[in-house]
């Protein structure tokens, strides 16, 4: 918030330089430029600031090659195409702008999310959606009204046309964050619910909910290859997610992370033996499998397991086996409890998304003469 973009090497994180500009306005959103395919351009990072500016910088030589005004508000987030054309900027009035490389506006998309737009990206493979003679992209944007847009933008010789392909709702509170994977058929997003989602961008079909974060989720990265996702909260912990196939998350990567079995994403009540198996060989309890099938242990009857029943039921003698097994009981109990809250909003703390408790009632005294307040 100083006005400054610092450079780091990310191999050292050695500091390469600062970008700084006359006015001390902070910045609120930066990304680096791809090159242009024919390689011409240096590499350029687009900044965007609470002032309403939005300049580019070339990242070697520290130059400002130029700088343009939003229409309205504060700059909150910069995304550029993956050949470098085109870049994208949501503001705090929830307007969103296209732009080329010298920052003429191409287009721009007014009132896209109520009370501001927080984040936005293109997807880095555009082959789904493209047409012989129309250049097409993939655009996520999401904002403080619990909405996730996205948008198909097609750039032809007559201009460039942003047409809303699906509104994503499945959040509670503000997404803040949103990243597509590496093919651009799913998309991540963070929220304040403490909620990471992934979407299926073909379909907009909610794909998983990930539900492990104590606190508001505010970044998520999906890594080149392997399949990963990479999530970052306000809890204090980054969890590293892998991938059975392309869509389901099968363990987490991590002393911090907690393992998110295919089953959860149903009701627990509703697991059969099967996704009890399932569970069970997600977090690494192989060898419980056939005593739970042989006792026909569905979902139901998880939910009813005790400590002592390990023992005297399932004759599981292994007491570090049976205390691994009641922990991990413990925590597909929280997970389920959290996806099964129904508090009314107003009990939550709008920051954090955790209930209230011990809420300040403010009372606001009458008119000393008894009547309503007036201008008179």
């Amino acid at each position: 918030m100083d006005g400054r973009t610092a450079l780091y090497d990310a191999h050292s994180g050695i500091s390469l330089g600062v970008l700084e500009r006359e006015s001390l306005a902070g910045g609120r959103a930066c990304a680096f430029v791809p090159k242009n395919e024919d390689g011409s351009a240096t590499l350029q990072l687009i900044v965007g600031a609470v002032d309403g500016t939005l300049m580019l910088w070339d990242s070697l030589t520290r130059k400002c090659l130029g700088e343009r005004k939003v229409r309205d508000g504060s700059v909150t987030a910069v995304a550029c195409t993956h050949d470098g054309n085109i870049f994208a900027s949501g503001s705090s009035e929830g307007n969103l702008e296209l732009w080329d490389r010298d920052l003429h506006c191409l287009h721009m998309e007014r009132r896209c999310h109520d009370l501001g737009i927080l984040g936005c990206c293109f997807s880095p493979d555009n082959s789904l959606y493209g047409e012989c003679d129309v250049t097409r992209y993939l655009l996520a944007s999401c904002g403080q009204d619990k909405r996730v847009v996205l948008w198909t933008m097609a750039a032809a010789t007559s201009g460039i046309s942003l047409k809303r392909r699906f509104s994503l709702e499945g959040h509670t509170s503000s997404v803040v964050t949103c990243s597509f994977s590496p093919c651009g058929n799913l998309l991540a997003t963070g929220s304040l619910d403490k909620l990471a989602i992934m979407w299926n961008t073909v379909t907009g079909e909610k794909m998983l909910t990930i539900t492990e974060h104590k606190r508001y989720v505010t970044a998520c990265c999906f890594a080149p290859s392997p399949t990963y996702l990479i999530t970052g909260s306000m809890d204090k912990t980054v969890k590293l997610w892998s991938f059975v196939g392309p869509e389901v998350p099968k363990y987490s990567v991590g002393a911090c992370a907690v393992p998110v079995p295919v089953a959860v994403q149903r009701n627990m009540h509703q697991w059969t033996i099967g996704d009890v198996a399932t569970w069970l060989r997600a977090e690494g309890l192989e060898e419980l499998v056939q005593t739970f099938q042989r006792n026909h242990i569905n979902g139901q009857e998880l939910l009813q397991l005790e400590k002592q029943s390990l023992v005297k039921d399932l004759h599981i003698e292994s007491l570090g086996l049976r205390n691994t097994l009641y922990r991990k009981l413990d925590n597909l109990h929280r997970a389920e409890a959290a996806t099964q809250l129904d508090i009314p909003e107003e009990f939550l703390c709008p920051i954090s998304q955790e209930l209230m408790k011990n809420p300040v009632v403010i009372a606001v005294p009458s008119h000393p003469s008894g009547d309503s307040c007036s201008d008179d």
